[in-house]
């Protein structure tokens, strides 16, 4: 496996744990129960970020090189692919759709 995708992928979701608290309780990690998202524009920007240097890096990263029939390449693969959609798909939703801001929900 790659360690550096590992680590960073690490990273990503502690990072949206820290942004999105009730995320991480209610996936059962009991260090995140009790505490509330601050969506504040300052702490918005910073998570934005947080997404874009993020998929820098992960975009920075030199691919693995190995058989198309080797697992652990395809499994690198697979990581890089789902961290990546991991990091757009949030991102989309703070910039793009801006649903902090448009529901009333939130």
């Amino acid at each position: 496996m790659n360690e550096a995708v590992d680590a960073l992928a690490e990273r990503a979701i502690r990072e949206h744990w820290e942004f999105v608290p009730t995320s991480g309780s209610r996936i059962g990690r009991h260090d995140y129960d009790g505490r509330l998202p601050d969506f504040t524009p300052g702490c918005v920007a910073r998570r934005i970020e947080e997404l874009h240097r993020s998929l820098a890096q992960l975009s920075a990263l030199p691919p693995s090189d190995g058989p198309v029939a080797d697992d652990d390449f395809r499994m690198d693969r697979l990581s890089r692919s789902l961290l990546e959609m991991f990091l757009r798909r949030e991102l989309f939703s703070l910039e793009e759709m801006r649903t902090l801001h448009n529901n009333p929900q939130r």
